[in-house]
């Protein structure tokens, strides 16, 4: 059994760009959505919070989450 990270992003889409499946044990047990501020390296991917708005225009802001890559097969599908 092998646990799995996938990341699908949306081309063209400015909000809700890209969505991430973790799978555990072969079952799919989250999925996140994705706004704008992301970033992926080797170890992990980081989301983070959006701050601004309209008028002001939109910037990374906290940082949300982090999901460690470790020990898991990761896959990137662009829609």
């Amino acid at each position: 059994m092998v646990d799995l990270v996938i990341l699908t992003i949306y081309k063209g889409r400015c909000w809700c760009v890209a969505e991430l499946s973790i799978f555990e044990e072969d079952k799919l047990t989250e999925t996140v959505s994705i706004n704008k501020f992301y970033e992926v390296d080797e170890g992990s991917i980081r989301i983070y919070d959006t701050i601004g708005g309209s008028g002001y225009g939109y910037s990374k802001g906290n940082l949300l989450r982090k999901v460690s890559l470790s020990g898991k097969d990761f896959k990137t599908v662009t829609i």
